[in-house]
């Protein structure tokens, strides 16, 4: 509370009191001597003397006066409580306790709990000294403020470090707070003469040129432009939609691409080489049907599939039964030529003679089927079907026929111009895990993901705002990926003043404001996923010492870069 005083305030008492009472009245109209109180927040010690013995006095506190009537806190500073008769002496004092309210000459004070339980806590900006280490002040960041100075009282304390604070003014770019050892401080942040790019140099020698926010944006509006038309730019005509992004669908079988139009209406999800491979054994399965539709006779069993297998030497025919059970692999051409060398020299054991192991099964007759409009190769199988292999000029056919498919798959010609070329494959590239575009002409490029612009984007925000010292500054994007361990930080954040206080306080006209994120009282950088602490720093040179950390509201541009 505050102590409120009054010069030669003195009178007697109205009527005598007892030593319980709380409330005193003084001669009539001499209460406009003391001192008028807002209650609660003000008071005035008051001295009671015995007129008839003055050895006998009591201290009071005076919380509240109405006229000539005092509400008394009894018995303060050590007295005791007495009975006083009408007539005794009443006077505002100067007593001891309010002496040690005050700091001595040139001393701001150390914490005092009785004092702050005396004054009902320090108010808000009040400074005391510390104790122990010299240099050191410790600021009041709050009112009724009881708790003693500590590392652990950051709420309530503000430590101010003035011996450290020198040795970090020696540079305008960087100080040496918050660096670690293998942290390179510093030296220079200029703009460059021949790009007209700011340039950052540190002790080390290194120099890095600085993206000033014109080149951001416009590189961000590019790649907003790439991302919107990284696969065509504008409809063929009328009546074509365009493609606003290709993307990888996970939750499709064979993780297929999905292709997503501008207007939303016209969605397309493409076929991979797995579907292509899939749809490749549905043909040929359809293909086998055609060659061979049923069994027949009711021993025999149906095939359900032929393909192609490239998993098998030369590409060999797989033929797949109906039931599951008596599968083949086909010989191709190579394979008939190597088996007709082998038969050549095993003739009558491999045809006429046993098979060749348990579960084989004897081959007793092979000849070729000149019943299509192609000489195939066909053989008995004793106890299950004929075997009809491919000719090598279904190979080749078939060959040509998947070629052409797959050449067409992506692009047809439909709307293209005299200078435009068909697209033949859309692709995920086994390397680099990117969607692969080829041309006709064997033009080939890697195609940007959506999420590569927006990870780009999120990585660099620019801004400019007016924050003071001590001032919570809010990032223009909260940062996802944010982490910060306490000694470092995946966010580096890079402040350049733009406005400056041209008060000549020192008659020079040289004063300068640089800017740093504030550490708490553990050495900890005050920076969070969304905001960081601002530390605005107020140095000027001549004769006389730093001053100043707090110069009001300053107009800072704000460059934060978020590592991957």
């Amino acid at each position: 509370m505050i102590i409120k005083y009054a010069n030669r305030a003195k009178t007697q008492l109205a009527r005598s009191i007892s030593a319980n009472e709380g409330i005193i009245s003084v001669i009539s109209g001499q209460g406009s001597l003391f001192p008028s109180l807002t209650q609660g927040a003000q008071l005035f010690p008051l001295t009671l003397v015995s007129i008839a013995d003055q050895s006998q006095f009591e201290i009071c506190y005076v919380l509240a006066r109405n006229a000539d009537s005092m509400t008394v806190l009894r018995g303060q500073e050590g007295t005791t409580a007495q009975a006083f008769e009408s007539g005794d002496i009443v006077s505002l004092n100067m007593t001891a306790s309010v002496f040690g309210l005050f700091p001595q000459a040139g001393y701001l004070g150390v914490y005092d709990p009785d004092i702050a339980r005396t004054i009902g806590g320090y108010k808000k900006n009040a400074v005391l000294a510390d104790g122990n280490i010299a240099g050191t002040l410790w600021l009041s960041l709050q009112d009724n403020n009881k708790t003693p100075p500590s590392h652990e009282a950051t709420s309530w304390w503000l430590k101010l470090d003035f011996v450290s604070l020198g040795t970090q003014l020696g540079s305008f770019v960087s100080g040496l707070l918050g660096m670690r050892p293998q942290d390179k401080q510093g030296i220079s942040l200029f703009t460059n003469g021949d790009n007209g790019l700011p340039v950052y140099s540190d002790v080390a020698g290194h120099k890095i040129d600085l993206a000033p926010q014109s080149t951001l944006d416009k590189v961000n509006k590019d790649l907003q432009g790439l991302k919107n038309h990284a696969v065509i730019s504008d409809a063929w005509s009328s009546d074509d939609t365009s493609i606003s992004s290709i993307r990888i669908m996970h939750n499709q079988p064979h993780n297929r691409v999905g292709v997503v139009s501008a207007d939303g209406k016209h969605d397309l999800i493409l076929p991979n080489i797995d579907n292509l491979t899939d749809l490749n054994n549905d043909l040929q399965g359809l293909k086998s049907h055609a060659v061979i539709s049923d069994a027949w006779s009711s021993d025999d069993t149906s095939i359900s599939s032929i393909r192609i297998m490239h998993d098998q030497p030369h590409n060999r025919v797989g033929v797949v039964s109906a039931d599951g059970q008596h599968d083949l692999i086909l010989p191709n051409i190579d394979n008939l030529t190597d088996l007709n060398n082998d038969l050549q020299s095993f003739k009558a054991d491999a045809v006429t003679g046993h098979g060749y192991g348990p579960g084989d099964h004897r081959i007793p007759n092979i000849w070729a089927n000149n019943n299509s409009d192609r000489q195939r190769l066909q053989a008995n199988v004793e106890g299950k079907n004929d075997i009809i292999a491919a000719s090598i000029d279904d190979v080749s056919d078939e060959k040509n026929r998947a070629q052409a498919a797959e050449a067409t798959l992506l692009s047809n010609s439909y709307g293209m111009s005299g200078p435009d070329i068909q697209g033949r494959s859309l692709y995920t590239n086994g390397k680099t895990g990117r969607v692969t575009y080829w041309d006709q002409k064997q033009y080939r490029g890697d195609l940007a993901w959506a999420s590569d612009i927006d990870n780009l984007a999120q990585r660099f925000q620019i801004w400019t705002a007016e924050a003071a010292h001590g001032d919570w500054v809010y990032f223009p994007r909260s940062i996802d990926n944010f982490w910060n361990d306490g000694n470092t930080c995946n966010v580096m954040i890079f402040m350049n003043v733009i406005s400056r206080d041209w008060s000549t306080i020192d008659n020079r006209d040289n004063t300068i404001y640089f800017c740093n994120i504030s550490r708490d009282s553990f050495g900890k950088s005050e920076i969070e996923y969304n905001r960081f602490r601002l530390s605005v720093q107020h140095y000027y040179t001549g004769n006389e010492d730093a001053k100043g950390r707090n110069a009001g509201k300053t107009l800072i541009q704000f460059l934060a870069i978020t590592a991957s």
